[in-house]
């Protein structure tokens, strides 16, 4: 996150945006996690991280936000759409004991209401990706 955030900031990115957060819903939480205990354990270790990593402290939050789908694919929510300059979805699945990665980029202000799929791994933690 701190490498995405630094660039982003290297590119002027954060100039001139307005920064907006979410809610999520606790039974999201639950039902993710199973648990109440479970529940709390991740929040709490999210918590730790978002108040000591540089990523969180040196640049601007709610620049981005995560929305975790469930075991289904998710629709982008209308709102985040309209408000957010730039939207992706990743997703991975594990297929003949390998892990498949994908990206979809649904929304940039380039893009005319196509969306571009990508399949990506990692090779000595750079991403190597191609178009689906």
């Amino acid at each position: 996150m701190e490498a995405h955030k630094k660039k982003w900031a290297e590119l002027g990115l954060f100039d001139g945006r307005e920064l907006f957060g979410f809610a999520v819903d606790m039974s999201s939480y639950l039902n993710l996690f199973g648990s109440e205990k479970e529940t709390l354990k991740y929040l709490e270790l999210s918590a730790e991280i978002r108040a000591k990593s540089r990523a969180y402290r040196k640049y601007p939050t709610g620049t981005n936000f995560w929305l975790w789908g469930g075991k289904q694919s998710m629709s982008v929510l209308a709102s985040i759409y309209r408000r957010a300059d730039y939207v992706l979805r990743t997703s991975s699945r594990i297929e003949n004991h390998k892990i498949i990665r994908t990206l979809e980029v649904v929304k940039l202000p380039e893009l005319k209401g196509e969306i571009l799929k990508f399949e990506y791994s990692f090779k000595n933690g750079v991403p190597l990706m191609r178009l689906k």
